[in-house]
């Protein structure tokens, strides 16, 4: 089948948008594929802009802010349009998504209002002989462990395979949070695409760090270092939306066919 499809680049967490009409039932497969071809893509996710409502359904059922984020930046870019609020449907929220999208000299600015990450609770995570208690929050389709400089790369990575499907949620996060320096690294698993990737950013954690932050303190304003840039957050126990400050750039506009066994 003929294949379109865009690479966006919100903050390093390089992800690839299709707009061509996909069967559910293919995501993972095109996911792969995609993601095999190139290598710097972290997801894919598939929108529908036929209506006036931009729909977003992440490959395997997760929640991403970036692609929301990127969804509505798409959108304008598509569109023509230079600023404006955009609503996105992404599947599996309770309600669409406000990004307020702007252009500037060639590039795009999205601010996303995200709903705050519920507190699951704060339980025991075994790995081996070592358990550690760390804090759980969850948006739709994704669940974040908050790990304030606990954990090594290989113990973050055990934990996200092994929790993940005995917690049973479609994409699973280990933020790493380093307070003193005001840094994150995120590490994400997507069940149903058996994917684990250190993403260069990640919004959802950014949220789900906020919301754990906002336990300890009426407001919160930081400038949340990741790997691929920085992502800016504000927040307040007034407030129930958290704001997150990103740029996304549209890299690469790619028609092709793609063969795979239906």
């Amino acid at each position: 089948m003929m294949l379109e499809y865009y690479i966006i680049n919100p903050t390093g967490n390089i992800t690839a948008l299709v707009v061509s009409d996909v069967k559910k039932k293919h995501y993972k497969i095109i996911s792969r594929l995609i993601m095999q071809k190139h290598r710097d893509v972290e997801q894919v996710g598939f929108v529908d802009f036929s209506e006036n409502l931009p729909k977003l359904h992440m490959a395997g059922g997760e929640f991403c802010g970036n692609a929301t984020i990127s969804t509505a930046v798409l959108y304008c870019a598509l569109n023509g349009i230079k600023e404006d609020a955009i609503s996105v449907s992404v599947y599996g929220a309770k309600e669409p998504v406000f990004v307020d999208v702007k252009s500037e000299n060639g590039k795009f600015y999205g601010t996303g209002s995200f709903e705050k990450a519920a507190f699951i609770e704060k339980r025991d995570f075994t790995l081996g002989d070592t358990t550690y208690s760390l804090p759980l929050f969850a948006l739709p389709g994704i669940a974040h462990i908050i790990a304030d400089n606990a954990l090594s790369r290989d113990m973050a990575e055990k934990m996200l395979r092994k929790y993940s499907k005995e917690l049973n949620y479609p994409a699973m996060g280990v933020m790493i949070l380093n307070r003193e320096d005001q840094s994150l690294l995120p590490v994400v698993y997507v069940q149903e695409c058996d994917t684990l990737t250190y993403e260069n950013s990640c919004v959802s954690g950014s949220v789900a760090v906020a919301s754990y932050l906002l336990s300890e303190n009426s407001s919160v304003n930081l400038q949340l270092k990741q790997p691929g840039g920085i992502i800016r957050i504000s927040a307040s126990n007034s407030d129930p939306k958290i704001k997150i400050f990103g740029n996304a750039i549209i890299q690469k506009h790619i028609k092709e066919d793609f063969y795979y066994e239906r």
